[in-house]
């Protein structure tokens, strides 16, 4: 955007619009992804161990794709 005493253009107006749509849509996606799995999880009965497995999974996704491909 340009200072204060000028208002920005349409064009600039409609990006900063589409640059905040976007970053909603992946915050949503994000957060329900995450409802998901709490929702899978919630429905089995893990011992501890496993919790506590599945857990890092989530916190570090690059482990979870590792551990994925060596399955």
């Amino acid at each position: 955007m340009k200072n204060n005493s000028e208002l920005p253009t349409v064009s600039e107006w409609i990006d900063e619009i589409m640059a905040n749509h976007k970053r909603d849509l992946e915050i949503q996606t994000k957060i329900a992804y995450n409802q998901a799995i709490i929702d899978i999880i919630s429905k089995i009965d893990f011992d501890p161990k496993t919790i506590y497995q599945i857990t890092n999974l989530i916190k570090y996704p690059k482990l979870a794709e590792s551990f994925i491909r060596e399955k």
